[in-house]
């Protein structure tokens, strides 16, 4: 029961840290898509 208990634990941390690189990428690629409309506006 404790060797399934920290393998969920351990799983729960790999997804924590997965989806946290995921939305970190997706929040840089969207500060680029806005800034690159920025610059289309401006031209």
């Amino acid at each position: 029961m404790t060797a399934l208990r920290s393998e969920l634990c351990r799983a729960k941390r790999h997804i924590t840290l997965t989806l946290h690189k995921f939305l970190s990428s997706s929040l840089a690629v969207m500060s680029e898509i806005v800034a690159f409309s920025g610059q289309m506006l401006d031209a």
